[in-house]
């Protein structure tokens, strides 16, 4: 993957990001397809989107400095750019100024982490998807895909775990996602909701990875 040489007036930028390393991450010499590329692009893609989601989230909490943050959503944007990022939500995401995002969208960003580490189970990359009422493990599904550093050895060695297991993890799940939904509608809470989309998230991760869209939206929930 190749990314862009920046101009004169992006030469501040390029030395952030030649400080971070992300202009030589980019410019690696090209190596085999990864027989997983599809879902690793889809994890890569759901942490971007993930990430965009954080910023929006510091920028309506006041605990950063809206230049700083500006700063951070232009990085993310050079790192989406030489990953070859091109995944729908991620890349509308992206394009949305800081502030700006809807209601909706911020929540679909915010909530790509769950999807996120769907996948990464799927992969073999995490051990364990944890039960409804947690949160995904943020840190270590984040760290697969830093973006300001080269992902860890074991991406190297990811591989879909055996399609019966799988199968048997996604009905769980979509079990799990039907029965937060009707928790949900019968209690419409807050916290009923948070569930449910952690629970629905989940799903639609390992229906992704079981299926054949290209992408994540394309991707039917039957339960």
């Amino acid at each position: 993957m190749a990314i862009a040489t920046p101009g004169k007036t992006d030469g501040r930028r390029a030395g952030r990001l030649r400080r971070m390393g992300v202009l030589d991450l980019f410019r690696r010499p090209r190596r085999a397809p990864h027989p997983c590329v599809r879902e690793l692009l889809g994890l890569q893609a759901c942490i971007i989107a993930w990430r965009r989601g954080g910023l929006e989230h510091r920028h309506r909490e006041g605990s950063s400095e809206r230049a700083a943050l500006d700063e951070k959503l232009e990085l993310l944007r050079w790192y989406a750019q030489g990953a070859g990022c091109v995944e729908p939500f991620a890349a509308h995401a992206l394009e949305i100024p800081l502030g700006g995002m809807t209601e909706s969208d911020f929540l679909e960003a915010s909530f790509r982490i769950e999807t996120a580490g769907a996948i990464a189970w799927a992969l073999g990359l995490a051990a364990a998807l944890p039960p409804g009422d947690e949160r995904a493990d943020v840190l270590s599904i984040a760290r697969l895909f830093p973006s300001d550093a080269e992902p860890p050895p074991e991406i190297d060695s990811a591989a879909l775990r055996d399609r019966a297991a799988l199968a048997a993890e996604l009905n769980q799940r979509k079990l799990a996602a039907a029965a937060a939904r009707r928790e949900r509608d019968a209690c419409d809470e807050h916290a009923t909701a948070i569930v449910f989309s952690r629970a629905y998230e989940r799903a639609r991760g390992l229906a992704w990875v079981c299926g054949t869209a290209r992408w994540l939206h394309e991707t039917p929930i039957d339960f």
